[in-house]
């Protein structure tokens, strides 16, 4: 069993604003603050979200049932996939949309979108030659789709792990600012 207590969610009103996500990791906003850029895939066929572990480490990694018991994930192809607990993540879209939802963590490949457990949180997914999204159905918020190596993918932004010297990582990169409209 794991913890269903949160679900995909958009807010309202974003708390930043600018410009769409540039593919720098990490970026930096208009105050200084630093974000790990998280690209996701999303999965039709997934029950849950499921990340790597070492994506959105600045969020606690809570102990569940199933690790405890020794229960791991099965891959597609029937190998074992080590898993490890769940993160609460709490994000920004390219579109600086809100974002909240509790992901498994394990040693999975790519991080993954549950497109189940996105419909069941009250969005819509649409995927289009036109364009493709996510929609919340009560906000109209909308998360963008882009197609990537086959797959459907969209990026959020979370804070950047702390490093050793209570500091935001910048992951040996620099940053790109970000400033308001």
């Amino acid at each position: 069993q794991h913890n269903h207590n949160r679900t995909v969610n958009s807010v309202d009103s974003p708390t930043l604003s600018g410009n769409s996500l540039d593919a720098v990791n990490p970026v930096v906003d208009e105050v200084g603050n630093q974000w790990e850029r998280v690209t996701v895939k999303l999965d039709s066929g997934a029950h849950e979200w499921v990340f790597n572990p070492s994506t959105a480490k600045c969020f606690e990694l809570r102990d569940t049932v199933a690790p405890l018991e020794g229960i791991d994930f099965i891959a597609a192809n029937g190998a074992p996939i080590k898993n490890y607990g769940q993160r609460p993540v709490n994000a920004f879209t390219d579109e600086w949309s809100k974002v909240g939802v509790d992901v498994n963590v394990a040693d999975a490949k790519s991080n993954l979108a549950s497109g189940m457990r996105i419909t069941q949180a009250g969005n819509r997914i649409i995927l289009d030659e036109d364009g493709s999204y996510i929609e919340n159905r009560r906000t109209g918020n909308s998360i963008a789709i882009r197609r990537e190596n086959g797959c459907f993918m969209f990026d959020m932004c979370v804070p950047a792990a702390k490093s050793k010297d209570g500091n935001r990582a910048n992951n040996g990169t620099k940053g790109q600012t970000r400033t308001s409209n």
